[in-house]
């Protein structure tokens, strides 16, 4: 006996009677009792495994699917795929750019993640504690978000360590010589930017040196250059001698936006500065017109280990948030030099 025998008998989906059976939220109270009394009637018995189909909603930062960013795309193909695998069933759920706040109320909820058959979340992008603190109510607690993991809210996650990660690219720069190095960080993925800018910080100050120079781009609106202008333009002194040697960017977009603008004031990279950066985008090495030197975060295996990290929890009946961390790799581009 098993579920799809019962969902022929009721003319129900296997999904509504899987969590039906898992005692899941958002599951009729009639419904749910008629397909227990009729599993009880056919003697079914849950399967070790928890073989059943789940039902994933895949929340991507976007207005529809054609303006998903890079990254998002590598993570999106790579979850459809592991989801595959399982014999789940994936249902995109664009957010609108700008707009994360409608995940804060039930009543706005995309319908995506409202119908019979979801049971469980994926989430790529930043999401506010009050969304996420719903989403993980709803879902209890079976969501997980990639790149980032909120444990204190019940949300688990795949991703790498940010502060370790910032570590290892300061130490690249100082290996190379450069004591004078600067940080440009992102408000558009503010808790991520941080944790990398702690790590700068605590490499810098553990050889007895500071930061010398922080500036921070809202990447949440359209970044142009005239806007990148002002902001580098107002944060760093009159005297170029005076500016960072190196520079480590929260990621490769601004690392590329200030690469062009440093490079338009006369100085040359890598000969004059230096710049590292993280996520290994081929957008922005188009933009900056050249490889970028990056901490490259295993996109794909995050992706797939968000789903992994689901079935692990559905199989082990874990109930705890839970963080799955994933090693960097370094990748030599040609926007790094030695002092001279």
């Amino acid at each position: 006996m098993n579920i799809e025998t019962i969902a022929q008998k009721l003319n129900l989906s296997n999904s509504t009677v899987s969590r039906a059976l898992r005692d899941c939220k958002g599951v009729n109270p009639k419904t749910r009792a008629k397909v227990l009394r009729r599993a009880n009637e056919l003697g079914y018995h849950a399967p070790k495994g928890d073989n059943v189909t789940h039902g994933v909603a895949l929340l991507l930062p976007g207005n529809s699917i054609d303006e998903i960013h890079e990254l998002a795309s590598r993570y999106m193909i790579a979850i459809g795929h592991e989801v595959a695998q399982l014999g789940w069933q994936l249902y995109m759920v664009p957010i609108p750019l700008h707009e994360a706040s409608i995940l804060e109320r039930k009543e706005t909820w995309p319908k995506g993640l409202t119908g019979e058959n979801v049971d469980c979340c994926i989430v790529v992008d930043v999401i506010s504690a009050k969304a996420r603190k719903l989403l993980a109510s709803h879902f209890k607690e079976n969501i997980a978000m990639i790149s980032r993991c909120y444990l204190e809210d019940g949300v688990s996650g795949t991703g790498i360590s940010d502060y370790d990660s910032a570590m290892t690219a300061t130490q690249k720069l100082l290996d190379l010589g450069h004591e004078n190095i600067g940080w440009i960080g992102s408000l558009g993925s503010e808790d991520i930017s941080r944790k990398r800018f702690s790590g700068v910080s605590s490499k810098l100050f553990g050889q007895g040196l500071r930061m010398q120079a922080e500036i921070w781009m809202d990447e949440r609106t359209p970044l142009e250059m005239k806007t990148v202008d002002s902001i580098m333009t107002a944060s760093l002194p009159d005297n170029k001698e005076k500016w960072p040697t190196a520079w480590v960017a929260s990621n490769d977009w601004l690392a590329a936006k200030a690469l062009l603008w440093l490079e338009k004031q006369g100085l040359s990279c890598p000969e004059n500065f230096s710049i590292i950066c993280f996520d290994d985008t081929r957008i922005a090495e188009t933009l900056a017109q050249r490889k970028l030197t990056s901490i490259v975060c295993p996109a794909i295996k995050i992706a797939q280990g968000a789903v992994k990290l689901l079935d692990y929890r559905w199989k082990k009946r874990i109930t705890e948030p839970t963080a799955w961390i994933y090693p960097v790799s370094y990748r030599e581009g040609d926007t790094v030099a030695s002092v001279l």
